[in-house]
């Protein structure tokens, strides 16, 4: 019900470029101009009432329009979570840190060239979406890699499945008094651990994983560089609007990009 009601917002207040007036919301406008003249004539009031309702019927129906507002929710949360992802960016090692710097400046690029040229453009706005939630995931990776790179995979295995055993203990003992939100992070942590434990298990694959990501996402970025470079038009430059979703559901390593929190969030359990 909650997206239902943002996609219909988003219907409701959707803009349209148009020459000398620049972004205009259209709809808001045309509802203005019906209740203006239904009070020269009551018929206009019905007759814009079942346009309206056609009108946004036919664009949350739409699935392109779902995925752009999707794209922009995306995006939304992705800005609320700029201090986390300027915490991943201080976890990476000099090597890993110059290939994230590379990918940001090249988004960087894009969304000027797009601020440019293709303001308040449906199209840029999905492929700038698109772009800025592929850089989270790309650093996610990375944080992952280095993770993998980084540790003795034996001694990590046994680490992980000792404070997963620990864990396991302490939730099988707790009170019945225990506040529900603890029981609940306890939960998110050992399914956490879990995850890493299984990631770890599975080293070398999980690397050819993460580094056929890390080109998935580097292609993506250079398809929309060089577009930009040439000012070609965003259509012409389209990119996959479900890499992103699809990227940010399926992969287990991702959970090692929230290494941090995770792990705070553990030391927290364990002072209490």
């Amino acid at each position: 019900m909650n997206r239902f009601l943002r996609y219909l917002k988003a219907a409701f207040f959707v803009r349209e470029r148009i020459p000398l007036l620049g972004a205009v919301p259209v709809n808001v406008v045309a509802v203005m101009v019906t209740i203006v003249l239904g009070f020269g004539h009551p018929a206009f009031w019905l007759l814009g009432l079942c346009a309206e309702t056609a009108f946004l019927w036919a664009m949350v129906g739409s699935k392109r329009f779902r995925k752009l507002v999707d794209a922009r929710t995306a995006w939304a949360d992705h800005e609320s979570k700029s201090e986390a992802r300027r915490d991943l960016i201080l976890q990476l090692t000099p090597p890993h840190r110059d290939r994230h710097g590379e990918l940001a400046a090249k988004l960087e690029r894009v969304t000027d060239h797009y601020r440019k040229f293709a303001q308040d453009d449906a199209i840029a706005d999905e492929n700038l979406a698109n772009l800025q939630t592929l850089e989270t995931v790309y650093l996610k990776l990375l944080i992952a890699r280095q993770h993998l790179d980084a540790a003795d995979s034996d001694r990590e295995i046994t680490l992980l499945a000792d404070r997963i055993t620990d864990l396991e203990t302490d939730i099988a003992d707790d009170p019945e008094e225990t506040a529900p939100s603890l029981r609940e992070s306890k939960a998110a942590t050992l399914e956490l651990l879990r995850k890493r434990l299984a990631v770890f298990r599975k080293r070398s694959s999980s690397l050819e994983e993460i580094d056929s990501d890390l080109a998935r996402i580097e292609a993506q970025f250079d398809l929309a560089t060089d577009a930009a470079a040439i000012r070609a038009r965003p259509i012409e430059a389209k990119l996959d609007l479900d890499l992103a979703s699809r990227m940010m559901a399926a992969p287990e390593y991702l959970d090692f990009g929230e290494s941090l929190t995770a792990e705070a969030g553990e030391r927290d359990l364990e002072t209490e």
